[in-house]
């Protein structure tokens, strides 16, 4: 199992809307196999999380608001399990800030990215992609007022293909669209098709 783990965990790499899905699916397969496991459930939570976000919004690879609304759902399942297993851990903290994003609960999703916060060693690129996120879900989607945060989150990991593009998203909305095109242009080079990529360069020429 932990090798099946290991081999998903760097197909989640690939950041696009199929990797998270096999993903997905690769993490049931062995959560039903084990028992109950808090790091499982974080990973499905983000999976969920990303595949949600990815089916909705600016740079969507489709728009699919009924399965994205599918996967925000499980993704806050999971991460409630997971912070119930461990309400100390940060990153559950933060999945769980997401989720709650996602399904539109605003304020709760606040509060908890607040209290996740407090936590020690909080400053990591997955907070700062939440607080971006939600920084738009706050400003009807507008995701230049997370433009700091996404800068933030792309320097804490840079070479991480989800916090580019999501830099790339707010410095569109910002109208910033050197840092976009530099972005975008970073990701496709290495990754010529990755389909995300793809879909919001073609939002920022048109």
């Amino acid at each position: 199992m932990a090798r099946v783990v290991k081999m998903t965990d760097a197909a989640m790499t690939e950041d696009h809307l199929a990797a998270y899905e096999r993903a997905i699916t690769s993490y049931r397969s062995v959560a039903d196999a084990a028992q109950s496991d808090p790091a499982l459930a974080l990973r499905l939570s983000l999976a969920y999380a990303l595949a949600a976000d990815s089916l909705s919004g600016l740079g969507a690879e489709q728009q699919d608001p009924v399965r994205a609304q599918q996967y925000a759902r499980r993704a806050l399942e999971q991460a409630n399990a997971a912070l119930m297993a461990d309400p100390e851990d940060l990153g559950a903290a933060i999945a769980r800030a997401d989720g709650l994003r996602l399904r539109g609960m605003l304020q709760e999703s606040q509060a908890q990215l607040s209290a996740a916060k407090n936590m020690p060693f909080f400053r990591t690129a997955e907070y700062f992609r939440v607080r971006a996120l939600l920084r738009a879900a706050q400003s009807e989607g507008n995701l230049a007022k997370g433009y700091k945060s996404a800068e933030k989150a792309h320097d804490a990991e840079p070479e991480v293909i989800r916090y580019r593009l999501l830099l790339a998203r707010a410095a569109m909305d910002a109208g910033d669209a050197p840092e976009a095109e530099a972005q975008l242009e970073a990701v496709l080079t290495e990754h010529p098709f990755h389909p995300a990529a793809t879909s919001l360069r073609l939002s920022l020429i048109h």
